[in-house]
């Protein structure tokens, strides 16, 4: 008690009295945890892995102290120096420790997130949950929450993924049974040498290479990963999971491949955004998103324009973008400063300056130069056909300007389908169709495309794409009743059998379908609703209709939109808030814009 006391006040006391009772008592763990805990405070990490080190020497197995040492691995070397330090404290942790575990796997999520490995991180996060003492797992629930909100980004490597059944003879089981419960606690390393030594005999299985991937996948082994999940979709026979484990291990590939289109932006400060934002708005090469400029230098406020390319406009009203330029006002800081930040693709982003220079004059100092660029996104070189940004006239009706966008995206489509790709053997997605052997991969292609498409908002439609290449439909997908929509792989939601999920499992999808923005799986969830008349009233028709008003819109069905808006506003009537429902409705209607539609 006097220890603590002290430790805010007098470290220097707190650690020589620490140091004094240890040296004491040797043998109580209690002890080396305050003490490395306080030198750790106290900047001298390698001392507190030592403590623990020399601890660990005479009690390998006390978890708190793993845990701790653990703790400071991954705060210097991070999750890939730690990660067998992890893994043995989950398998000694008794519930007392479970709120340190569970703050380890957390950790692991975020580093790992951040590095671009969403389905590790997810799965880690999952685990940490489970590992959470309540008033933890509130907050770990929210994070996790938040995430959903990029699947689009990284569909589908943000969600779940299952273990696929393996048979196997007797002898060998009760180890696959045991990889199997390492992890379920989230030791993935330890389950990976287990089916590592069970491929040594299995090297046919394919669900072992299948399930070997996932490990390695969460794992936060992407190449690893990759490379047993092509294996897997060799050697496995059903069609379904073959073309699931080769859409893994190649957004896995792109994932980790340095031919890539990066988008970059860098910034410089700038004295007068006003002045700035007036000299852009009188060039024809910067289009203001706004009807107006909205800077207050005396307080935080941002304009956003778009830098065209100069190239004429094309016959559908459309113009190239060369990139996107933001003044920032009133930067907090000290002192206070204004920012101009231009984004472009990284090739092009000299280009751009060049221009936001030429034009800004004097209110940008001639010396001044940019940060480091700062990669925002990317795109596999593969699928430069999709990478493209237009502005369309805005007086061009909604209707016209939806139509301009889908040509452009069927004429990037049919390139698509006729250019030659390496994993196709070199042949493009049209011929190696017909070849019985590229099958699966030219199924996994499409899927990849529709991924990729989602991250760059385009509308794919895969199914389409497998019938005009000739290849099978994917066999539906049943739920067990008690299941949760959530736990299902998000790949797996394209193949739901929607008349054979529960009313409940209905309305989870409804709910989760928009994550994802794919339009003609909203249509079918929507129709499926309004066959529900239980599930309709919980979802409330208002929503379904506006949900098959958005449908209708996109597909350019205008007379199908207003009857669906009349509909919801007429359900409206039965809303507790009916007057705010129905004037949301009627602005929405009466006021569709041009720009959303793009």
């Amino acid at each position: 008690q006097r220890i603590e006391q002290l430790r805010d006040n007098q470290p220097d006391v707190a650690e020589k009295h620490l140091r004094d009772l240890y040296k004491a008592h040797p043998e109580k763990d209690v002890l080396v945890i305050e003490l490395a805990g306080l030198v750790q405070e106290l900047g001298q990490y390698d001392e507190a892995r030592e403590l623990c080190v020399d601890y660990l020497r005479r009690h390998p197995d006390e978890p708190r102290v793993i845990v701790l040492l653990a703790d400071l691995t991954m705060q210097t070397e991070g999750f890939e120096g730690a990660r067998r330090l992890i893994h043995r404290a989950i398998q000694l942790a008794q519930p007392a420790h479970h709120q340190g575990i569970a703050m380890l796997l957390a950790s692991i999520a975020d580093e790992v997130f951040r590095a671009g490995n969403p389905a590790s991180a997810y799965a880690h996060l999952r685990r940490s949950i489970r590992f959470a003492p309540p008033e933890l797992e509130s907050s770990l629930m929210m994070l996790l929450s938040s995430w959903t909100t990029r699947i689009t980004d990284y569909f589908p490597l943000l969600g779940s993924f299952e273990l696929l059944p393996v048979e196997l003879a007797d002898e060998h089981r009760d180890a696959e049974q045991r990889a199997r419960r390492l992890s379920d606690l989230g030791c993935w390393e330890p389950s990976a040498i287990l089916y590592t030594r069970l491929l040594k005999d299995n090297p046919d299985n394919g669900p072992l290479w299948f399930n070997l991937g996932l490990f390695y996948l969460w794992d936060d082994r992407t190449a690893q990963a990759a490379a047993a999940l092509h294996k897997a979709a060799d050697l496995i026979e059903d069609f379904d999971t073959a073309v699931e484990a080769e859409t893994l291990a190649v957004l896995l590939d792109l994932e980790t491949s340095d031919d890539r289109i990066n988008t970059a932006a860098s910034s410089i400060p700038v004295q007068h955004p006003r002045e700035l934002s007036s000299r852009l708005q009188s060039n024809d090469r910067f289009q203001l998103s706004s009807a107006n400029s909205e800077l207050l230098s005396t307080e935080m406020s941002q304009d956003y324009f778009r830098i065209l390319a100069n190239v004429p406009r094309a016959d559908d009203g459309g113009q190239e973008e060369l990139g996107s330029v933001v003044i920032t006002a009133n930067v907090e800081g000290d002192p206070l400063q204004h920012m101009v930040t231009v984004t472009a693709d990284e090739d092009r982003l000299h280009e751009a300056w060049a221009l936001v220079r030429e034009t800004a004059g004097d209110c940008i100092d001639s010396d001044a130069e940019t940060g480091e660029p700062e990669i925002t996104g990317s795109v596999p070189t593969d699928f430069a056909d999709f990478n493209w940004n237009v502005d369309f006239d805005p007086s061009l009706p909604a209707v016209k300007l939806r139509a301009a966008v889908n040509d452009r995206l069927a004429t990037s489509v049919d390139a698509w389908l006729q250019r030659p790709q390496a994993r196709l053997n070199d042949l493009s997605p049209l011929q190696a169709a017909e070849d019985p052997q590229l099958k699966v991969r030219t199924a996994a292609a499409v899927i990849v495309l529709y991924s990729i498409a989602q991250r760059l908002n385009h509308e794919i439609q895969p199914d389409e794409l497998r019938t005009r290449l000739g290849l099978p439909a994917p066999t539906g997908r049943t739920l067990d009743a008690e299941r949760t929509v959530e736990g299902v792989p998000l790949l797996h939601y394209l193949q739901l059998s929607l008349s054979e999920l529960t009313d409940s499992q209905l309305l989870q999808l409804a709910n989760r379908v928009g994550l994802i923005r794919d339009v003609g799986l909203l249509e079918q969830v929507v129709d499926e609703l309004f066959n529900r008349p239980d599930a309709l009233a919980e979802y409330t028709p208002r929503r379904a209709h506006m949900m098959r008003a958005l449908v209708a819109r996109f597909r350019n069905r205008v007379d199908e939109m207003a009857q669906s808006f009349d509909a919801a506003r007429e359900a409206a009537q039965a809303d507790a808030d009916h007057f705010q429902s129905r004037l949301e409705l009627c602005l929405l209607y009466t006021s569709p814009s041009p720009r959303d539609q793009s």
